[in-house]
């Protein structure tokens, strides 16, 4: 039981370092775009991609991290649904 939770917890560690990481890079690779609309639409517009796109990224990322601790315990989960599950739930979060 312990080899699982060290397992469980390395892994969503990585993956969060992994998903937030690229969110961060997103942002800074936005940002500049941001700065160049004009226009509240515009920008509010930009900014949800953004934000939807490093959620559901991270999501996914965390999803596939958890699946792979996870199927050996539960044989019968299907990784897609999982990582799916996990981004809906990471965009809900936000």
């Amino acid at each position: 039981m312990r080899t699982f939770y060290r397992r469980w917890i390395l892994a969503n560690a990585f993956a969060e370092a992994v998903g937030l990481g690229t969110t961060l890079v997103l942002g800074w690779r936005v940002g500049p775009v941001l700065d160049g609309l004009s226009g509240l639409t515009s920008v509010l517009a930009a900014a949800l991609v953004a934000v939807v796109l490093g959620t559901v990224l991270e999501g996914v990322v965390v999803g596939a991290a958890q699946e792979f601790v996870l199927r050996r315990r539960l044989t019968q989960l299907r990784p897609r649904s999982w990582m799916v599950a996990t981004a809906i739930g990471a965009a809900l979060a936000e």
